[in-house]
């Protein structure tokens, strides 16, 4: 990655790829974090705003201990940090109103990945 930027930037904004992969981590979080989306189609919006508060309130509190510890990188360690718990507080709130598990949430990896083999082996069929 490191590489790339450099390529790309020649050899300006030499932290970007580092903050880059940071990124990246976070966006693991994000399918997590839409569960706020649930709340508000349930009409929950106590809990959702509950859920957008104790995130906040993470963001906050671990921006201001990692930013001025390890500047522009603690602020790319609070927004993973701030995500994830955002995933996790929304998706226990959703869990009291729809009953499912994560283990089978996260079993439904098979499902996907045989829905793109089908559609490979589809478009491979056309070639």
């Amino acid at each position: 990655t490191a590489e790339l930027f450099d390529l790309i930037y020649r050899g300006k904004y030499q932290q970007a790829a580092f903050i880059f992969q940071l990124m990246c981590l976070a966006g693991l979080a994000i399918p997590f974090s839409m569960n706020i989306n649930v709340l508000n189609g349930l009409s929950q919006a106590r809990t959702l705003l509950r859920v957008i508060l104790m995130s906040a309130a993470i963001f906050f509190l671990s921006g201001l201990a990692l930013v001025s510890m390890l500047g522009v990188h603690g602020m790319a360690i609070t927004i993973v940090i701030s995500y994830v718990a955002l995933g996790l507080f929304s998706t226990r709130a959703v869990k009291k109103y729809v009953p499912f598990s994560i283990r089978g949430a996260f079993g439904r990896w098979r499902d996907a990945v045989e829905f793109i083999r089908r559609q490979w082996r589809k478009k491979k069929g056309r070639q």
